[in-house]
């Protein structure tokens, strides 16, 4: 198992997710990037939120591993 990290915001009453990646440090450097874009284009409550699955990081997109 692999922990998978998302970036889940609330819009119109909704939950989406706005960015994915193995990297936790690619999902604070989206949030820090584009957070008040994303305010501006209306979403609130937005997270960083872990989740278990079966798939494996990519070694062609993550070669240096995950942190």
């Amino acid at each position: 198992m692999s922990t998978y990290y998302e970036v889940i915001a609330t819009h119109s009453g909704y939950r989406e997710v706005l960015f994915g990646s193995f990297a936790k440090k690619d999902c604070k450097y989206e949030v820090d990037a584009e957070k008040e874009s994303w305010k501006d284009q209306g979403y609130t409550n937005i997270t960083i939120t872990p989740r278990e699955t079966d798939e494996s990081p990519d070694p062609s997109v993550y070669p240096e591993g995950v942190l």
